[in-house]
């Protein structure tokens, strides 16, 4: 039995994006907090991406 190769994570947080009709500069929102912001073109860009991001700041 053949097993399908897991999806790219950025295709599922631009999926639910979509789903939550998430306009320009909304933030995705997980479980345990932000997970990335949309950008003009509608593409989530993930909060590790940011300019700037430092995993410190989160707390």
């Amino acid at each position: 039995m053949s097993q399908t190769p897991p999806r790219p994570f950025s295709e599922v947080v631009n999926e639910r994006a979509k789903m939550l009709d998430l306009k320009p500069g909304e933030w995705l929102l997980g479980a345990d907090g932000p997970v990335g912001v949309v950008d003009p073109e509608g593409n989530v860009v993930l909060i590790q991406d940011l300019p700037g991001f430092r995993p410190e700041n989160l707390s």
